[in-house]
């Protein structure tokens, strides 16, 4: 016997009597759904069901587990039940933090999800550029971009890479052309930051290679640069998370290298063994997996 994953595999092949059916029970191929049965019968050194031309027939072996695969079926239910429940029970408040592109991109929709699992768990979020003290107390856990946070006190997990790279609205480009390389950028018109977001390398790296063209708009942040791009009023440097969200906008070219930061999970020390703050950091951290490749600017149909 392997694990409870060939027995739920070997349950649906005996319900539906065929591996095609099971599949479809199971939201799996049906090749996944064979090569299952053929392990939990290569593990167990016994035929379980005789294959013929109208499907999969249990043998007597096969009946006999079927009995002892239903009663685990049982346990493994009444075990998920409970911890079900258990986990619905865990309480307490927690604070969050990050800027306002991590936030709308990310946090705030894993929130969603997060509370239909955990109700009791309370979660404040303050949305600000500034970098909140955690070993101070101003917050529990940090979501930040950039380089590696350094501080005494926290505990830091680098998530993944965040991209950058230069954008247009569709119509713009239609207009007035696409810059496909840094030297094309200079007959365009730009959308540049001020504040700290003048201060990102993306951001800069656009206004620099721009260099003598005016820049017909400015903004201390970068959901209204991506309004102004999505508004065709000009070329913006965005990350890719951002900007290949909007239906609007298209790449330019490829992420730029150089000009991208990564995204890095912060957490109080004397707050990351405390369950319900336990239970957000794991939460979090299988939606971040989730939405990689969105993060990555790698997920499918970007031109």
């Amino acid at each position: 016997m392997r694990d409870w994953d060939d027995l739920r595999h070997f349950l649906a092949v005996a319900r539906a009597g065929s591996t095609l059916g099971a599949a479809r029970a199971l939201g799996v191929n049906q090749t996944t759904c064979a090569r299952r049965i053929a392990a939990l019968e290569a593990a167990t050194a016994m035929q379980l069901f005789e294959r013929r031309q109208a499907g999969y027939r249990l043998t007597e072996a096969g009946a006999r587990l079927l009995a002892l695969a239903e009663r685990v079926e049982q346990e493994v239910r009444a075990l998920e039940g409970a911890l079900e429940a258990e986990r619905r029970m865990l309480s307490g408040r927690l604070r969050a933090t990050t800027n306002e592109s991590i936030a709308n991109a990310v946090l705030t929709p894993f929130l969603a999800r997060f509370r239909e699992a955990y109700p009791r768990i309370r979660v404040e979020v303050t949305i600000t550029d500034r970098a909140l003290e955690l070993a101070r107390g101003e917050a529990d856990v940090a979501l930040r971009a950039g380089r590696q946070p350094e501080a005494v006190g926290v505990a830091v997990r680098r998530i993944c890479h965040l991209p950058w790279t230069i954008y247009c609205a569709r119509d713009y480009a239609m207009r007035h052309g696409v810059p496909t390389s840094r030297a094309e950028i200079g007959g365009h018109a730009v959308i540049g930051g001020e504040g700290s977001v003048a201060k990102i390398a993306g951001v800069r790296w656009l206004e620099e290679a721009a260099a003598g063209v005016e820049v017909v708009s400015r903004s201390g942040s970068l959901t209204n640069m991506t309004a102004a791009a999505v508004a065709g009023i000009g070329l913006a440097a965005l990350p890719c998370m951002i900007g290949d969200r909007e239906p609007a906008l298209q790449r330019c070219f490829p992420p730029v290298p150089g000009i991208g930061g990564d995204l890095w999970l912060v957490v109080r020390e004397e707050a990351r063994g405390v369950p319900h703050v336990r239970a957000f950091l794991d939460s979090l951290v299988a939606d971040l997996a989730a939405v990689r490749a969105m993060l990555e600017g790698t997920a499918p149909g970007r031109d």
